[in-house]
């Protein structure tokens, strides 16, 4: 059997090592429970205090989410507070308060504190209610104050209302106003102070005897200082402020009563006036005793104060006696130029004007300024049938006229001025003739002076012609042939209109001025006219290379002179014959211009073979075995059903709207035909008659006015009478109210003018806005939703439709031609 091997250890007894200590000692008797007592405690409040601190912190978050309201509209602790404190009634507030605080503890319990456990709850509990404790504290206090206030509030309010009772039934109502007061302090139980309810009652009573006082002092000054010793409350200082604005109203109702003199009435004169004022001064006053004797016993201060006052009184009344005068001559003035402008109705007037028309219009004149238009007139018709008139129109004499009238410096066609380089003042009407033409003359009366008074029209045509004139250099030529072309003035006037016109369509078209105006604009309105009216070298030779023909005998083809038709040789080189001789490549132009037509559809239909228009021939007949129309020198073939082609009613259109857009200026349509247009639409009543359903009677021409009464009747001469005058006044009303009216087509102007007359287009602000607008299509749509049209059956007017349809239709076809 093997033997098991054996091992001897070389090391020594651990008693012979170092020793380990320790400084745990332990009792034989304890065991590890109480050995570690002391550290579950102390673990143990650890855990108490974090779980208290997590409760703390959860219970706070709720609580600071409850000062506000709810989604469900519960209201928070912010809003609660609010409300009590706004309540005025302490009682009733804390019972809100309560009721509010409870209704969103429900709320916290069913949507916020569910889910915490006991001890969180407890927390929020805890805090919830302990901050509501405070938020009642304030809010009562809030509540207490509301209720201070409102009873303020109410006192106030009713010490205001029983201080103007006391005013308007004066000192014998005192009384009964400081009983009033007292009572109401004594009822007041916001006030518990005796000392503060004294100062409270004091402070109301001498509101209300100065309030009395003040009314007393501008009413019965007198009076309030011979019973200043009743209003007790107040002070020897306030009582002193009372008397002295007694004596100061005092002092103004003897100004008053002594200047009476220096009033003004209708028949007041500056001489009566002067007379008046030294009777004051001299205190005398016509003899009047009683006022002497109350004049004598006012002391030397109130008498100097009245002196002064009645010198002031009497500088003010004379300034306003001139300018009545003022005024009285302006009215005249424009009287006198009214009455002018109803005889211009059309450049052909002066042709036809005789005396009797102007005595019609005029009648016997009642001032300076009737009696000079009246005049100026006369001279200007027999300037005309004796042969002195000369129809040329120089433009630049008129250039500096329509400077003057945009200044503002020329208001009208009657007043005198000067031009530079001129010693004797004459009018507008006494140049007619003597460098203003008859078309020129025309564009004054109608375009100019009667928007004076339109400041964006004043505006817009000083920007326009401060462009011209800038322009004007270019249309000249060089300076030293300036005095040989006698075409420049031609030039110029036809540059002049055709800006003006081109200007106004854009005006129309609702295209900015200052777009107009711009060089670099696509809208700019001169684009090619410079080339079209500029100086021409070669035709001022060709005028010189004339002259001397006439010298030397060479023959040059020219249009023959003929005084007979012509009348002087000025006419004669500005004739069209001599400018188309002048300027060859410029004849299709002006034929485009002036070259013009009016031929309607209905022509057509009557089947003529032949007509005249304008001069130019319109032939039916065939070109090469196709039947149509020859006219202006080319021929239209019929269409397959034998009417005229469309290109060729395009062409007359064109030329209709050209012969609206001629080169001369604007006017408006003859008065006889807006006299014959009412006539015939309205009928003659020559007794009062009420027509559909309207409030007042109708008599004459659809003159309709509340003071005529059933039973009025007049005659056919006085209908006429009021006929002209109606006219008159609404032809003066459109044009003030539609400014370009005169520059309408006549169609549109008269058509236009009816339903003013009638009433319909005066109605209807916002199609005139539109109009004014040159918004002509929006305009004709606008018309028609007045209530007239819509309602025409009803009313039983169906007729009027039609009338106001047709202005709609011409609003729409109207074009900016004019000028």
């Amino acid at each position: 059997m093997p033997k098991i091997p054996t091992f001897t250890s070389g090391a020594e007894m651990t008693t012979q090592t170092g020793s380990v200590t320790s400084n745990i000692q332990m009792s034989p008797a304890n065991n590890i429970f109480t050995a570690t007592q002391s550290l579950q405690k102390t673990l143990s409040n650890e855990y108490v205090k974090e779980k208290k601190l997590e409760a703390d912190n959860k219970a706070t978050l709720i609580l600071a989410d409850l000062y506000v309201n709810q989604d469900n509209g519960t209201k928070g602790l912010y809003t609660i507070q609010s409300e009590t404190g706004a309540n005025g009634n302490p009682g009733d507030a804390s019972n809100s308060f309560d009721n509010g605080v409870n209704k969103l503890w429900e709320y916290a319990q069913t949507n916020k504190v569910g889910e915490l456990d006991n001890f969180t709850k407890k927390a929020l509990e805890k805090k919830f209610y302990a901050t509501a404790g405070i938020f009642k504290t304030k809010a009562l206090l809030d509540s207490r104050n509301t209720q201070f206030q409102d009873t303020k509030k109410i006192t106030d309010d009713f010490v205001m209302k029983d201080a103007l009772a006391l005013k308007l039934n004066g000192i014998s109502y005192l009384e009964a106003y400081k009983k009033n007061v007292l009572s109401r302090i004594e009822q007041d139980t916001t006030l518990q102070d005796s000392g503060v309810k004294k100062k409270q009652a004091e402070l109301y009573l001498k509101f209300g005897e100065n309030t009395l006082g003040a009314s007393l002092a501008v009413s019965q000054p007198e009076f309030l200082k011979a019973n200043i010793s009743r209003l007790t409350s107040l002070s020897v200082e306030e009582k002193q402020k009372l008397l002295n604005a007694a004596d100061g109203q005092i002092l103004e109702n003897n100004k008053q009563l002594f200047t009476f003199a220096l009033n003004l009435n209708e028949d007041s004169t500056t001489s009566q006036l002067v007379d008046n004022y030294q009777e004051i001064v001299d205190g005398t006053f016509n003899g009047n005793i009683d006022l002497i004797k109350q004049w004598q016993k006012l002391p030397k201060a109130d008498k100097a104060a009245i002196i002064d006052f009645a010198k002031t009184k009497r500088r003010d009344n004379t300034s306003e006696l001139n300018n009545r005068q003022t005024a009285f001559l302006n009215e005249n003035k424009q009287k006198a130029v009214n009455d002018y402008t109803k005889l211009f109705n059309n450049s052909d007037f002066l042709e036809t004007i005789d005396l009797l028309k102007i005595n019609e219009v005029f009648g016997d004149p009642t001032n300076a300024y009737e009696l000079d238009s009246k005049n100026q007139i006369i001279d200007l018709s027999t300037k005309v049938g004796q042969e002195e008139f000369n129809n040329v129109n120089e433009y630049y004499k008129n250039f500096e006229i329509q400077k003057k009238i945009l200044s503002g410096e020329v208001k009208d066609h009657i007043t005198k001025f000067t031009l530079p380089g001129e010693t004797e003042a004459k009018s507008i009407t006494e140049r007619v003739g003597e460098g203003i033409s008859k078309a020129e003359f025309g564009f004054y009366l109608n375009y100019l002076l009667p928007n004076t008074n339109n400041p964006d029209f004043m505006n817009n045509n000083n920007k326009l012609f401060k462009l011209i004139e800038t322009l004007q250099p270019s249309i000249e030529g060089e300076s030293s042939l300036k005095y040989i072309d006698t075409t420049t003035d031609n030039r110029l006037n036809n540059f002049q209109s055709q800006m003006i016109l081109r200007f106004n369509e854009g005006l129309q078209k609702g295209i900015n001025v200052d777009e107009l105006l711009d060089k670099t604009s696509k809208n700019y309105i001169g684009k090619g006219l410079i080339q079209i009216y500029k100086s021409d070298k070669d035709a001022i030779t060709q005028i010189i290379a004339e002259k001397s023909a006439e010298v030397s005998g060479n023959n040059i083809e020219v249009p023959p002179y003929s005084e007979e038709k012509y009348g002087s040789v000025e006419n004669y080189l500005n004739s069209q014959e001599y400018l188309d001789y002048k300027f060859p490549g410029r004849v299709k132009l002006r034929k485009d211009l002036l070259d013009t037509s009016d031929i309607t559809q209905e022509e057509f239909n009557k089947g003529a073979d032949q007509m005249i228009i304008d001069g130019n021939v319109l032939e039916i007949s065939d070109n090469d075995g196709f039947p149509g129309i020859e006219y202006k020198g080319q021929f239209y073939a019929y269409d397959d059903e034998g009417n005229p082609p469309k290109r060729f009613l395009e062409r007359l259109q064109k030329d209709r709207e050209n012969n609206k857009v001629k080169a001369g200026k604007i006017s408006l349509a003859p008065y006889k035909k807006f006299e014959k247009l009412i006539i015939d639409k309205e009928g003659l009543l020559l007794k009062a008659k009420k027509l559909f359903k309207e409030k007042n009677f109708t008599i004459g021409y659809g003159r309709n006015r509340s003071s005529i009464k059933e039973g009025d009747t007049i005659t056919k001469e006085k209908a006429l009478e009021y006929l002209k005058e109606d006219i008159t006044i609404r032809l003066d009303e459109i044009q003030n109210r539609i400014p370009l009216f005169n520059q309408f087509s006549e169609n549109l102007q008269l058509a236009l003018f009816y339903e003013y007359y009638r009433g319909s287009v005066g109605q209807s602000t916002e199609t005139i806005k539109l109009i004014n607008a040159g918004k002509f299509k929006e305009a004709a749509e606008e018309f028609l939703r007045n209530d007239e049209y819509i309602n025409a059956e009803e009313l039983g007017k169906k007729g009027i439709r039609k009338s106001m349809e047709k202005v709609s239709n011409l609003l729409k076809q109207e074009k900016a031609g004019f000028i």
